[in-house]
């Protein structure tokens, strides 16, 4: 059990709406939701009736909002106002590659709010930009794929891409990797990547050489399309932040010339129709401000 879950109980049993409580919390509705249920799990009885009239508290949720009410003004004497402002929860979503990126800012908001919670949730493009939608999320770091109604996104940097290859691979002494030199050459990629922009602009750089690419694998992750590269022959064409997944045999070079190349948006998202919370702004401005990330190349 934990102490937001009680916090969010009794802002629940008082307000009589998840909605109502949600926004007086800055959270979005579903996570509410989740951690609600996640109490009644735990106590194994249910807190609240769901009705067409809002959550009314059964017998047992009546007895145990009392103790809660209890228990949480026992530990607000002992919390110092100032740290009232930590104990709203950040929930973000990244893809893995852009971890670092994430790590960067925790850091940054750690030395001003040290005790602040932040939950990250690592999926691909689509899924980062799926949990912000729904409120699951409050900002997400993906790649731009596509606009989403209600979401609002912010471009962050340039992700271009690249050719992955063992460093003893035939071309891996190449300063840029061109479709000809990957005529017959094993391609690996990552699945959903296949109806994006960026892999359309690779498709058309391959058809412009008159060469037809030679995909023998796909995959659902940078990471797991990278494990092949470090123990096969092939290539994989992916983002060059995917580097932070390679071992020391792995080299990345550029893929096309500096006028050709590829690059993908990286962006931060959120929503539009969601009140961010004092702490969820400070992350999101902290995100906006950090440079490019520095990357082995």
């Amino acid at each position: 059990m934990e102490l937001r879950q009680l916090r969010y109980f009794v802002m629940v049993a008082q307000l009589g709406s998840l909605s109502a409580a949600a926004q007086a919390l800055h959270i979005a509705e579903p996570p509410l939701s989740v951690q609600i249920k996640n109490l009644e799990r735990e106590l194994r009885f249910l807190l609240f009736i769901r009705s067409n009239r809002g959550m009314i508290l059964t017998p047992q949720g009546k007895v145990f909002l009392t103790k809660a009410h209890f228990l949480l003004t026992q530990l607000d004497q002992l919390v110092p106002p100032h740290d009232a402002a930590e104990a709203s929860p950040i929930h973000i979503a990244t893809i893995p590659s852009y971890a670092p990126v994430l790590a960067d800012a925790m850091q940054i908001l750690w030395r001003e709010l040290p005790n602040v919670e932040i939950n990250v949730y690592e999926s691909n493009t689509a899924h980062v930009f799926d949990l912000v939608e729904e409120g699951i999320a409050d900002l997400g770091i993906a790649r731009v794929s596509e606009a989403r109604k209600g979401v609002q996104t912010q471009p962050l940097f340039s992700d271009p891409f690249c050719a992955f290859m063992q460093h003893t691979h035939r071309l891996a002494s190449h300063t840029v990797i061109l479709p000809q030199d990957l005529e017959q050459e094993p391609l690996y990629v990552i699945r959903n990547s296949l109806e994006s922009n960026e892999f359309s602009q690779i498709t058309q750089l391959f058809s412009d050489y008159q060469v037809v690419p030679h995909i023998t694998c796909f995959a659902e992750s940078a990471s797991t399309v990278l494990r092949f590269v470090e123990r096969g022959t092939g290539v994989a064409l992916v983002p060059i932040m995917a580097q932070t997944f390679c071992l020391t045999n792995v080299v990345a070079i550029p893929f096309g010339t500096e006028a050709q190349r590829v690059n993908a948006t990286v962006a931060l998202t959120w929503r539009q129709s969601q009140a961010l919370s004092i702490n969820v702004d400070k992350m999101r401005n902290i995100l906006l401000s950090l440079p490019f990330p520095s990357i082995e190349r």
